[in-house]
């Protein structure tokens, strides 16, 4: 009981973080939309503060245990394609959390928060990305790693902003296209 309590709190957070932004939510929203009092809410968490880490930590851990394994055996073009699908998959399950780590990489009073949480995602998924462009070839893998890792990430910030405007399975298809020829050297 007391981990679903959690666990809906930190839902109905994430939702109001996305929507509203951290300093637009107050505690009572989140209790009202959790169902739950604003005193049971600070008896899981200290301060508002609290709960927005909780939500970054919740929302990684999920993304983290989405990550498709990519065999290493796979050709390297096949790698590139699992990579990207499974960013693309990311961002359509957890709309709300991609929104809400756009907003907070904008803020510099939270941008460390977010990079101190998030850097086992990133050196996990750059660094996969990092190998399968030298397997292709590439004559610079760290540059084309950075360069799909800012598509994807404005893939993630134009999808959150109008899922239904953007057409991310066929951009994503393009995308991988062009990285795996630039990879060739093509």
């Amino acid at each position: 009981m007391k981990r679903e309590t959690r666990g809906l709190i930190l839902d109905s957070a994430l939702v109001l973080f996305a929507n509203k932004g951290y300093d637009g939510t107050t505690t009572e929203e989140i209790a009202k939309r959790a169902g739950v009092s604003k005193g049971l809410v600070f008896s899981y968490f200290k301060m508002k503060q609290d709960i927005l880490f909780a939500v970054v930590d919740d929302g990684m851990r999920r993304v983290l245990a989405g990550l498709d394994p990519v065999p290493s055996a796979l050709p390297p073009e096949a790698r590139l394609e699992r990579l990207i699908k499974t960013w693309v998959e990311t961002i359509k399950r957890q709309p709300h959390y991609i929104r809400l780590l756009l907003q907070l990489h904008l803020r510099t009073d939270l941008s460390a928060l977010l990079n101190e949480r998030g850097i086992e995602f990133v050196n996990l998924y750059l660094g996969k990305l990092r190998e399968v462009f030298k397997d292709l070839g590439s004559s610079d893998p760290d540059v084309d790693c950075y360069l799909l890792g800012a598509v994807m990430d404005g893939f993630s910030l134009n999808y959150s902003a109008a899922p239904g405007l953007f057409p991310l399975e066929e951009l994503a298809k393009g995308v991988y296209a062009r990285f795996v020829q630039k990879g060739k050297g093509t």
